[in-house]
């Protein structure tokens, strides 16, 4: 299979059900977001030295890829994904509540960038909400995401901020905050 249609571009694409939409469809907007974040996330993998990180990154990065499919697919009948459901969100919230054990906060703002892994984590938290903003939004005007992706997305950004200072811990890194 090759990843050219043959057919030229006219400013449409196919989602993974076959419809054809706009290239400015709000859907992909979010999913190119989504697609961002993965590939930022990849950087930051390739940064990291601890294993266990690497593999939290990448199950999160396998995670995002699902998701990425379930957006792209105006009927979820036919697809051959798991959908986000229940058990995605209280897999992030046991990963979040993982870390808040095991770090400290403080109680001052922290300023990104300590470390090289930290700040690229930072920076797929902001793409993160950027692409939350993007699915609520197209929730909104089309109604067509569940409302487990909105909480799933909603946990997303925090999970990566506390796994940027999980990142910082291992590195034995001191926080940078506004004091």
């Amino acid at each position: 299979m090759g990843i050219t249609t043959k057919i030229g571009d006219k400013g449409t694409t196919k989602t993974l059900s076959g419809e054809i939409v706009s290239k400015s469809d709000l859907r992909l907007c979010a999913i190119g977001t989504l697609d961002e974040l993965t590939s930022t996330l990849g950087l930051a993998r390739s940064m990291c030295k601890d294993k266990n990180l690497c593999i939290q990154i990448r199950n999160l990065q396998i995670d995002l890829i699902r998701l990425a499919a379930e957006l792209s697919s105006s009927d979820n009948h036919n697809v051959k994904i798991e959908l986000t459901n229940k058990k995605h969100i209280e897999n992030i919230e046991k990963e979040i509540a993982s870390l808040e054990a095991q770090i400290k906060l403080p109680s001052s703002l922290i300023i990104p960038g300590v470390s090289s892994v930290s700040a690229v984590i930072d920076l797929a938290r902001s793409i993160a909400r950027r692409m939350e903003r993007e699915i609520v939004k197209t929730k909104e005007e089309i109604g067509c995401f569940s409302e487990e992706i909105l909480v799933y997305t909603n946990r997303l950004s925090d999970y990566l901020f506390l796994l940027a200072r999980y990142a910082e811990r291992l590195e034995e890194k001191k926080f940078d905050t506004i004091d």
